[in-house]
């Protein structure tokens, strides 16, 4: 059987960008050196994409927690409070755990095999400590699109 994946999302005291100051985060924080690019594409395709489709979540677990040391994502935690980026630190050292930034931030993700609730335990207790409100887990909808 295969196992349901799940996600929390832990939205800690952090900038955010919106508007004028994202677009100024965006001139400030690039170029991005080619050879990080492809190594982000990569990781994308061969790690998040090829394992997700193939069910193997331990294949997935480090794709995203590698990805957010890589070309833009890396410069977007950069520019996020300590605080922020030693909680993702922090959860991104539960084993059998991808954690991330979304977007610009600050909001992070905790994404763990739905039946180690050892993860989802780790997540909230960790998020505690930083007093970051924590939502989840939730489930994905691994059926696809449908059309109606």
């Amino acid at each position: 059987m295969a196992s349901i994946w799940q996600c929390m999302l832990v939205l800690p005291d952090g900038r955010r960008f919106a508007g004028a100051s994202e677009g100024l985060a965006f001139e400030e924080l690039t170029p991005v050196p080619d050879t990080e690019v492809r190594d982000t594409i990569a990781l994308a395709l061969m790690g998040v994409a090829a394992s997700a489709a193939c069910g193997d979540f331990t294949a997935f677990a480090s794709a995203p927690s590698e990805m957010q040391l890589l070309g833009f994502k890396a410069r977007e935690i950069s520019a996020q409070p300590e605080s922020v980026r030693a909680l993702l630190q922090e959860i991104s050292c539960i084993p059998q755990c991808a954690a991330g930034m979304s977007s610009m931030g600050p909001l992070l993700f905790a994404i763990f095999d739905g039946g180690d609730t050892s993860v989802q335990r780790h997540v909230v207790e960790i998020a505690t400590r930083y007093d970051a409100t924590v939502q989840g887990p939730f489930s994905f909808r691994n059926t696809g699109f449908d059309i109606s």
